[in-house]
């Protein structure tokens, strides 16, 4: 059986050998813009052709195996994979009622950041281009047909599956998704930020930081030893020079560990740079550790994530504070698998 979700109408027709040429964008429509499923309900194919089709070809190839949702409007899915593996997926809404859909880019993480269940599983392989696209397609078909935004900052590594997610983002922008309201969300791979400039990617950066001190950041995360921050910090400075985008970084904050004074005056300095560097263009993300039962880790008290941010305002950078959403199921940052 052929998946199909990532092939765009020309390609449609000519890797299932349908005729006329139009068939493949009427198989594009129903797929991606009508969330159908079941050739025998396209009812402008042919009935022949549909019979066919059935035998061969998948609209879709992930499963539902699980689904949990909050009253604040979280939904999380358990998908299951052809070959039996699972990944997770998620809508969260916000006060407004605007949905974002939560993607995942791998089976596992092999990134072993401390703080987060996804990345204590380890790494089962990368996932390919449909089954990114048949995440975005199966949320819309499931929980909600109208999102306002696409993040992938589920399970994986975005930057260690790039190929097939820059397909997947491709896919997404033909069937009228604009790139502009993605976001990639990195640990911070610096040769993948430096290939998203090269290939120009027009999706949204964010980087999970963490910490802008060296020693927090490389006993959190293990990725950080390769991937040290004055070398991070070039390759988003060259980002920027290509793109112009402004970056969002994350700070995942763990009580007694990364919201000190002096991890304020880290934090800004990696940002505004020392004598002679250019500043970095950003958007601060403050993100309250989510618990985790396994682990020992402490959300931090309200008073002292608004002292953090109170303290980054000061230095005159943008900073928000993301809301709690979807711990009820799970289904919140570093919480997935």
């Amino acid at each position: 059986m052929i998946p199909i979700s990532a092939l765009l109408p020309e390609e449609l027709a000519q890797t299932l050998q349908v005729s006329p040429p139009y068939r493949g964008r009427q198989l594009f429509a129903w797929i991606h813009h009508r969330l159908v499923f079941d050739f025998n309900l396209m009812s402008d194919l042919p009935e022949n052709l549909r019979r066919d089709l059935a035998g061969r070809a998948l609209p879709v190839a992930l499963k539902q195996d699980m689904k949990l949702e909050d009253a604040e409007g979280a939904v999380k899915f358990r998908f299951r994979l052809l070959d039996g593996s699972t990944i997770e997926s998620v809508i969260l809404q916000d006060r407004r009622g605007r949905k974002t859909a939560c993607l995942s880019t791998q089976v596992g993480c092999a990134m072993g950041c401390l703080f987060c269940r996804t990345g204590s599983l380890g790494f089962g392989r990368d996932l390919k281009d449909h089954e990114i696209v048949d995440q975005y397609l199966l949320l819309r078909s499931l929980a909600s047909p109208d999102l306002s935004s696409v993040v992938f900052m589920g399970m994986g590594e975005p930057l260690a599956n790039l190929d097939s997610l820059h397909r997947a983002v491709d896919v997404l922008g033909y069937g009228g998704f604009s790139p502009r309201r993605i976001t990639l969300s990195t640990c911070g791979l610096v040769e993948g930020i430096r290939s998203l400039g090269e290939r120009k990617l027009p999706v949204r950066l964010a980087v999970s930081l963490v910490s802008a001190d060296a020693d927090i950041r490389n006993r959190l995360m293990p990725i950080a030893r390769s991937n040290p921050l004055p070398e991070l910090r070039r390759a988003l400075l060259e980002y920027q020079e290509v793109l112009g985008k402004r970056i969002t970084l994350e700070i995942v904050l763990m009580g007694g560990i990364n919201d000190r004074s002096e991890d304020v005056e880290a934090l800004v300095g990696f940002v505004q740079g020392r004598s002679g560097q250019l500043p970095l263009r950003v958007l601060i993300n403050l993100i309250p550790w989510n618990p985790l039962p396994e682990f020992s880790y402490k959300r931090p008290e309200t008073r002292s994530v608004e002292w953090f941010q109170e303290r980054i305002k000061q230095a005159g950078i943008p900073v928000t504070t993301r809301m709690p959403r979807g711990s009820a199921v799970c289904g919140a940052c570093g919480q997935l698998g």
